[in-house]
């Protein structure tokens, strides 16, 4: 659901989409307006502070409806103007990511492959011990247009012919690596296919017992028990689950299972957050394209923490939450119970 807007505060001319994942009850309800012409039929969505067709419009109609609100692409600059001179700002109402409940990662733009920093620097900035202001995270594959999803006529036209069938293929595949080698910046575009780095982008979701089901999806998704991962990952296994609601009493013992990481061996790293700060930072050999990783964090000080395991350009997880009680003594911990550790 795409909104446009314009800040005279910030001279921010944007705009900016969240994702619906399921729209059913929304249907259901009568909430869509389908008879007015060339108008979005959530337009006339209104939000707590009086203002209509807004982001937080259809993020507050979302919530209503239990439905998880998305931030899709909330970094995403383009060095491609509609101005002369000027360079097109596409991205999400920084003012209201604070009301979203899933920001999206790794996903990528046509020029500029990834936006990977500035994302990781807002997950960290909302890896704060409060279960109402947790983030998820899931990834988008952003694939709006190719060979077989382009305006039907032209479709129609370049498929008859084997050349311009071949041609619009090879440049849709690697257009914006292509570009970017024209602008001298070859080593700004490590996948040579547009498509195949658009379409290597996962979202998981913990089930646990229960069956693959629109429902059960949706409320792992309600409760944050997501991890993303993007390229030649291969995801195994990852605990504890994460979870907006559920606690666990610490230390626990984080884990994560990726039996390849690379289609190519090279040097990557695993890092754990707490409460969005770097507690370890593990090397991985070069030798080796499976990362099987586990920590315990015995130096965590007492209170509620969140906890994230992030591997640079391949997995991140959503916030764990862990309860540290505070430890006593050896003295009194015999005390108290002589067969204590």
């Amino acid at each position: 659901m795409e909104v446009r807007w314009n800040n005279p505060r910030t001279s921010d001319f944007s705009e900016g989409h969240t994702l619906a994942l399921c729209i059913r009850p929304l249907v259901a309800a009568g909430e869509f307006d389908w008879d007015t012409p060339e108008t979005d039929p959530y337009a006339h969505w209104k939000d707590s502070e009086g203002q209509v067709g807004t982001i937080l419009a259809i993020q507050e109609k979302l919530r209503e409806y239990h439905l998880p609100p998305l931030a899709s692409h909330q970094f995403q600059h383009s060095t491609i103007s509609k101005r002369p001179g000027g360079s097109s700002d596409y991205r999400y109402d920084l003012d209201r990511l604070g009301t979203s409940q899933y920001f999206d990662f790794f996903y990528s733009g046509a020029i500029e492959l990834i936006h990977e920093m500035e994302d990781i620097e807002l997950v960290n900035q909302y890896s704060v011990p409060d279960p109402e202001k947790l983030k998820g995270v899931y990834s988008s594959c952003d694939f709006h247009v190719g060979p077989e999803t382009t305006w039907p006529p032209i479709a129609r036209v370049v498929d008859r012919f084997w050349l311009s069938r071949t041609f619009y293929r090879w440049i849709f595949r690697n257009g914006a690596s292509l570009l970017l080698r024209l602008k001298g910046k070859a080593e700004a575009a490590p996948f040579p296919s547009f498509a195949e780095e658009q379409l290597s982008h996962a979202t998981y979701v913990y089930l646990g017992e229960n069956p693959c089901t629109e429902e059960t999806v949706l409320e792992a998704l309600r409760d944050g028990r997501t991890c993303v991962t993007r390229g030649y990952a291969e995801f195994a296994a990852f605990g504890p689950p994460p979870s907006f609601t559920r606690i666990h009493p610490g230390p626990i013992q984080i884990s994560l299972s990726l039996p390849s990481s690379y289609s190519e061996p090279r040097p990557r790293s695993v890092i754990v957050f707490r409460d969005g700060n770097v507690v370890h930072w593990e090397p991985y050999a070069i030798v080796n394209p499976a990362i099987m990783f586990t920590y315990v964090d015995l130096h965590a000080p007492p209170g509620l923490h969140v906890y994230q395991v992030y591997v640079p350009s391949k997995f991140l997880s959503s916030p764990i939450l862990v309860e540290q009680r505070e430890r006593r003594n050896s003295h009194e911990r015999h005390r108290g119970d002589p067969h204590a550790p």
